[in-house]
């Protein structure tokens, strides 16, 4: 591993030379001043969208290009996090009387500030942002803006079957165009590798120390006989060994789109939250959202989850919100204690279905394929609502889920090591290994 980092490393100069981005950082060569001029779209460099499977490497690959690249201006975010500053922007813009030319301006925003956007799991599943990513993404690389990213799927898969997809297909022929398609072709989730390997190494230490191995670290599962909606035990004596002789209390916070909530066990001593699955997932009058839990990793560390439930496909907003929840969290290194009634693996209940079987119970239940707080939080930010159209789609035969699950998964399993406790900003970080 450590010879295959260090290769890479010594062959990113060539790397950036092959894409061009010298251009970006030293201006014209002697050669370039006496060439004719060249259209914007030649003298930029083209990107990447690499895609694949989860666990293939494809995020670090990604990180390690842009620690690698000698360039200041440059930023590397979550793809919703972007979207969401996106829809921001264009509602702010709207106000000031920008109109027609709202994307223009987005563009020369952001490309005052990055040359280089590299965008992290890049998925269209919102209506909302599939009504502009176009125009967005158009004026980014018209203003020269470099974009790479990644994706658990191919340029053509993307937004497959989803609201008015005729109106997104002409952004996948230009996405192919900017950006080079790299495909990551790996059956192995070398992430859950990793983690099994080191869990491994956990329990055979635990087990010579006290003749018994030990679960995951901060994935708590319950007994099968207990139901009750209350922390379990072994939750409860973890949080209140991790807070002990430090304030807890209910505290109101204000979240995405500046909406206040109770949060009900707040240790702001320690950066730490716990809630229950419900208040963060569930179908309440309010449901979180993405820009709910943006805001959640800017204020705490650590996060305990109590009562988290085996989760059923036919809820599908339930588990999108929960996957959009680890996903920002894994993003911002965010230490995650999970109070469960399954294991990480048992975690999603399918009926026993493939996907095409799945996919027709889906539509026959009339579930919302694109999940109802997705459209709210976005075209809150809107100035017609109106404007976006929202129906049930009939001809679902994909399901973004079964792949953001799976990533899901690994990337759970890999907050559950001790590599990832260090990398984050949890104080007291040997108060949570029991």
């Amino acid at each position: 591993y450590e010879m295959h980092t260090a290769a890479i490393i010594k062959k990113a100069p060539r790397i950036l030379e092959k894409y061009r981005v010298g251009r970006l950082i030293g201006g014209k060569s002697q050669e370039d001043a006496t060439a004719a001029p060249l259209e914007a779209e030649a003298f930029f460099p083209r990107g990447l969208y690499i895609w694949g499977g989860p666990g293939t490497g494809k995020t670090f690959c990604m990180d390690l290009f842009f620690k690698e690249l000698p360039l200041e201006k440059k930023r590397r975010v979550h793809f919703h996090q972007f979207m969401i500053e996106v829809h921001q922007m264009q509602h702010r813009l709207k106000q000031q009387g920008h109109g027609s030319k709202v994307f223009l301006h987005i563009a020369d925003e952001i490309s005052k500030k990055c040359h280089v956007l590299c965008l992290d799991e890049f998925m269209v599943s919102d209506v909302a942002d599939a009504m502009i990513v176009g125009e967005v993404f158009q004026a980014l690389w018209k203003s020269g803006v470099v974009v790479v990213a990644t994706s658990n799927r191919e340029p053509a898969e993307l937004y497959k079957n989803g609201i008015q997809r005729h109106l997104f297909l002409p952004f996948i022929g230009e996405l192919e165009r900017r950006c080079k398609p790299v495909r990551v072709r790996s059956e192995r989730d070398y992430r859950m590798e990793n983690m099994q390997r080191s869990l491994q190494q956990a329990r055979e230490q635990a087990a010579n120390s006290n003749g018994a191995a030990q679960p995951d670290l901060f994935f708590l599962v319950r007994p099968a006989d207990l139901a009750s909606a209350a922390p379990s035990p072994r939750a409860a004596r973890l949080w209140d060994a991790y807070t002990a002789n430090t304030h807890v209390a209910a505290h109101v916070c204000e979240l995405g789109h500046k909406r206040r909530v109770m949060l009900e066990s707040v240790c702001e001593e320690l950066s730490t939250l716990r809630i229950d699955f419900d208040a963060l997932c569930g179908e309440v009058e309010q449901p979180m959202g993405i820009a709910d839990y943006l805001v959640l990793a800017t204020l705490f560390d650590v996060i305990f989850v109590t009562n988290l439930p085996q989760l059923d496909l036919s809820d599908l907003d339930t588990v999108r919100r929960w996957i959009s929840f680890v996903d920002v969290m894994y993003d911002e290194k965010i230490v995650l204690v999970i109070d469960s009634h399954k294991p990480i693996d048992e975690l999603l209940f399918d009926h026993g279905l493939d996907d095409e079987e799945l996919s027709r119970k889906l539509l026959g239940s009339k579930t919302d394929i694109m999940g109802d707080e997705y459209l709210a939080q976005t075209v809150h930010d809107l100035d017609q609502p109106g404007d976006v159209q929202y129906h049930t789609v009939a001809d679902q035969q994909h399901v973004d889920e079964i792949f953001a699950f799976n990533r899901m998964r690994s990337r759970l399993h890999e907050m559950q090591g001790r590599a990832y406790l260090s990398s984050s900003d949890a104080l007291n970080q040997d108060q949570l290994i029991e």
